[in-house]
Formats: structure tokens, sequence, C-alpha cells
């Protein structure tokens, strides 16, 4: 068990770059000399319950104590001021110790949480510049928890702990250590009775927080799926009058959550119930010996020694069980995200160039050509390939069509063209580029229009800009133009707030077409000379996918239209058609080369009525 502590422990600290790491080291080794000032206060304690004896009996100290008043330069006081001193001295020691160790915690725990911000936004460059193939193999909800609290537990939750752990356990080293140099009969006494209360502990709670935290970490991923799933299917769920049945799914997984929570909930409070039982039945054992064995002033010297390290020890133990439970409570959602972030160390970034260049709309130098050459492609741990042998070229300015069945592979072939996928074998060139380097040299030269459309919580405005930039009358006009390309300029005039209209969640309040046209708009704000639609118009009405027809072909040989279609109607005028079906092109040419080239085309363009 303590080895597995031991490498979770190493294994975060060593994400600390050497820096933070030495940062780390100084500020524990600040709170470890801390422990000194108990140290010293509790033997302060000693001192004053023997004193008080032997003031009581009107006997003079011993000579242990009195050298100690000498040591302390107190030795002719009178016998009232010696211990408002001694009471004074200890209750300052234990007071600054307290207030300077709150302060180097609350400075520990406050510089972790920000490097959890730093290495969260390391984790997202890492994940987010991968291979989309790769970014697909992780559930949105397994990525949303590597990145929140994933993190934050690998971080603030495990190197908070072993700082605590280390420290308390120095504290525990000190006080014993100082005890057996003033008595080592007691100092034994203490080392057994508390090694005995930390085995009882580990007993009781040993095991349990890692088995917890695993249970909640997925239990939570599939309460927060299950709401999200409700969301995503709400019309067929409403149609077919099961909403009622995944409220309860919800609700049963809320409740496994719960009870996994209150549990571990509870395992502190255990803890804390046996330290205070075990200080209660340590004092009344060891007075009863003491009185018994020895004389009145010894004992209760004895005993205020006890108290006093008991309630040092005692909470130190405490917090030391409590931070091995957090380090077992946060191993079980922190070892995720450490093993995908260090697989992730392993694999190449697919950006060739810094990311987050600025918009300039100009696209100097941009030349929308394409070539692909001897192209293969198969998704992460798999064997066969679902492209194969792609060859095809597109020059400047051509509507080009793909088009067939359903999963041939088209989708994924837009994904190598925009360079969010990377290929097995073979390679693609934009402007004499990789898709990659086009996309980061000339951002916003190349768009896409996706079938399903995503809608950002925000205004229209931020929607069809997607926050790249400020917003300044030029952009502004920008926006205007490309509703207005995507015929949805007369739409957003009809709101009462404008472009300033606030979409709601996944734009419930916008038809499938509005959304569509939304990512149209999205698509042509930054003026591109490359664009790529994945079925962008499925859920357009007639008039306006004529509209939008009409639109394209007014960029012909301005802008390169490379469109994913099954509708016939929409790739008619294309200039080069692409047929594909199992996993590879089997035809191209124009529209009446392909209608008799496939006769499965020619087909469906019969059953289209035209």
């Amino acid at each position: 068990m303590l080895s597995e502590i031991f490498s979770i422990v190493r294994r975060s600290f060593n994400l600390l770059s050497k820096t933070d790491r030495n940062k780390l080291i100084v500020i524990t080794f600040a709170q470890t000399l801390l422990n000194l000032l108990d140290a010293v206060a509790v033997a302060l304690i000693g001192i004053l319950g023997a004193l008080s004896i032997s003031g009581i009996q009107s006997q003079a100290p011993g000579n242990l104590i009195g050298s100690l008043l000498e040591l302390i330069k107190i030795e002719d006081f009178s016998f009232k001021n010696q211990v408002a001193i001694l009471a004074l001295l200890a209750s300052g020691l234990f007071l600054t110790r307290t207030m300077l160790s709150v302060y180097f915690t609350s400075r520990t725990l406050g510089f972790l949480a920000i490097r959890a911000a730093k290495f969260t936004a390391d984790a997202s460059i890492r994940i987010f510049s991968q291979d989309y193939a790769v970014i697909k193999s992780y559930s949105k909800q397994e990525i949303v928890m590597h990145l929140t609290g994933g993190i934050n537990s690998l971080i603030v939750g495990i190197l908070g702990s072993a700082v605590l752990i280390f420290t308390d356990s120095i504290l525990i080293l000190i006080l014993l250590i100082s005890i057996v140099l003033v008595e080592p009969y007691l100092a034994l006494i203490c080392i057994v009775y508390f090694f005995f209360i930390g085995a009882l502990l580990q007993h009781l709670l040993g095991g349990k927080a890692e088995n917890l935290s695993k249970m909640g970490y997925k239990s939570s991923i599939r309460a927060s799926q299950a709401i999200i799933n409700t969301l995503d299917t709400f019309r067929e769920l409403f149609l077919r009058s099961s909403l009622f049945n995944h409220i309860t799914k919800i609700e049963l997984t809320r409740i496994e959550f719960a009870k996994i929570s209150s549990k571990m909930a509870l395992l502190p409070y255990i803890g804390k119930y046996v330290i205070e039982t075990s200080i209660i039945v340590g004092v009344l054992i060891l007075t009863t010996q003491q009185i018994i064995s020895n004389d009145t002033e010894q004992a209760v010297g004895v005993l205020s020694v006890f108290l006093a390290a008991a309630f040092r020890i005692a909470p130190s133990i405490l917090r030391l069980q409590q931070g091995l439970m957090q380090i077992k409570f946060n191993n079980g959602s922190a070892r995720p995200i450490l093993e995908m972030y260090l697989n992730l160390l392993n694999l190449k970034l697919i950006t060739d160039t810094k990311i987050g260049n600025k918009l300039d709309f100009q696209h100097k130098d941009f030349n929308p050509s394409i070539i692909v050459d001897n192209l293969f492609f198969s998704y992460p741990n798999s064997n066969n390939d679902c492209l194969e042998n792609i060859n095809f070229s597109i020059d400047t300015g051509m509507n080009v069509s793909i088009v067939g069945k359903s999963g041939v592979g088209k989708s994924t072939l837009a994904d190598l063209i925009l360079g969010v996928s990377s290929p097995r074998h073979g390679t693609i060139t934009i402007s004499g580029v990789t898709p990659k380097i086009a996309a980061h040299t000339w951002p916003g030269a190349i768009a896409y229009v996706p079938q399903n459309v995503s809608i950002i919580n925000g205004t229209i405005c931020q929607n069809i800009t997607l926050n790249s930039g400020p917003t300044d009358s030029s952009n502004l006009d920008q926006v205007w133009n490309a509703l207005e390309s995507a015929q949805l300029k007369h739409f957003v005039n009809s709101l009462d707030m404008g472009i300033e209209t606030v979409l709601s969640d996944g734009g419930l309040n916008l038809s499938g077409g509005q959304r569509q046209r939304l990512a149209i708009a999205r698509a042509l704000y930054t003026k591109p000379k490359l664009i790529l639609m994945d079925e962008s118009s499925s859920a357009l009405d007639i008039e306006t996918e004529l509209l939008m027809n009409k639109s394209i072909q007014e960029l012909r040989g301005k802008v390169t239209v490379i469109q994913i279609a099954h509708r016939i109607s929409t790739i008619k005028n294309s200039d080069l058609i692409l047929y594909m079906d199992d996993s590879k092109i089997k035809a191209k040419g124009t529209f009446e080369e392909i209608r008799a080239l496939v006769p499965d085309f020619e087909r469906q363009v019969s059953l289209q009525g035209l």
C-alpha cells in the first residue's frame, strides 16, 4: 500500500517543472521547521505541570526543573510569575505555530492550485493537439472529468496531502524524540500507544478510501452521461413516452453517487472519533499508573507532557491518516488523467506551428488547390483501413462533390483534408503544404460546415466569430455579410437584440435550418478560400437550398468548394464528382460521367426525379 502511495506521489511530483519542485520543497521544509515550536511548547507544558505541583506543596522544584528554569532565566522569579511566564510562552509558541502553519498551508495549496490550472492548460493542449481520431477515442465526459476534477485531484489532492503527511510525520517524530530525552519510559508508552491507534485506523479505513474514490469517479461519469443522453434524445423520448424511464435512470445514478459520497464523507469522522476516544482512554490509564507508581510531582509532570504531546500528536496522526485517505481518494480520479497524460506524452502533437495565429481575413499567398496522393487511413487500435489508395487533385476555384453511401469514408476523408486527422500512409497538400500547416499558417483560409452544428453558449455574434478576436466595426460588417450570404440576415434583423441575441444551450431556440445556416455564416465569416461542407444543406428548405446553391455558384472560380452530399440536386453543377464506395474512390468525373460510370448513382438520380 505504502509503495503504491509513494509511486503516485512521485509521479505527480515529477509532473511539476524543476523550478516548481524546488519551490514546493522549500515550502515543505519551512513547514517542517515549525514543528520545533511544538516540541518546545510541549516541554514547557511539562515544566509547568511539575512546577505547579511543587509550588502547591511549598517545595523547591527538582533539579531538572530548576535547571530548565535557569535556562529560561526565570529561576529568581516568584512562583506565580514563573507559572504565568511558562503558560504565556507555551501558549505563544502553540499559537505562533498554528498561525504560521495556516499561512504556509494556504500558500502551499494556493501554489498547487495555480499549478493545477497551468497543468490543465498543458494537458488541454496535448489532448486537443492530437489527431481527431485519438480525441474521439475518449468520451466527452471522460475529457471533462480529466481536465477538471482529475487534474485537481492529481496536483492539489495528492501533492497537497503529501506535504501535510510529511510535515505531520516529522512533527510526530520530533515530539517523540523530545519525550525520549525527558522521560524515556513515557516515550515508549507513547510510541506503542499511538502506533496502536494508527494501526487501528488503518484497519478501519485502509483500502476503503481508494475503492470508494474509483466507484465515485465512475458513478459521477454515469450520472452526468445519463443527463446528457436525456437532453440529446429529448424529442424521441417524449414521443415514446419514455422520459420517466430516463429520469428514473438519472435518479438511480444520483442515488448511487450519493451513497458513495456519504460513505466517503463518513471516513474522516471515524478517524476523529477513534482519536478522541483514544486520548481519553490513554489519559485515564496513564493517570492511574502514574499515581500508583510515582510521587505526585513526577506524576503530574509526566501527565502534563503526555497530555500536551497527545493533543499535538493525536491530531497529527488524524491528519496523517486523512492525508493518506485523501491520496487514495484522489488516486481514483487522478490515475486516469495521469495515464492519459503519460500516453499523450508519447504521441506527437499534430500542431506543426504555434496554435493561435491572428485572423487577418486576407490569406495572402494562400492557394486553395489540393493534391491527395496514395492516401490510406485507419483508426487507432484498428488493423483495417477505412480509406484505401485515395488519389485526386483539385484546382483553385473548383466546385467538387464527394458522394456515396453512408459509411464509405466521406467524413473521414473530410477530416483528413481539414488536417484534424493524419493519414497512415500517403500525403495531402493544400497550397503546397500539409493541411495542418496550412490551417495554422493561414487561419480562417479553410472553413468547415458540419452536418451536426454545435451552438456555443453566447450571442449570435459570438457564435459566428467563435470569440476569435475583438469585435470591432469592421468585424461586425463581416458578421452581417456572412449572415446575408447564409440567408439569415432577415431572421436576425427580426430579433429584438439582433446579433446580440443570446442563443440557448445547443441552439434549442433555433430551427434545424437556422442552426445550419448559422454554421454556414460562421464558415463564411473568415472570408475563406477553401470551404468544406459536410451535408450542410440537409436541414434546409428547398427555397433556402436554392438560394444557398446560388451563393455557392457565385464563389466559383474564386473559392474552392468541397461538398459532401446525398442530395443529387446540390451537386449537378459540380466541376468534379468523387464517387466513393468500399473505402475507395470508384469513379471521378462530371455529373453526367458519373451517371454513366456508376449504376447506383444513376439509380439515385432517377429516384430523386432528376
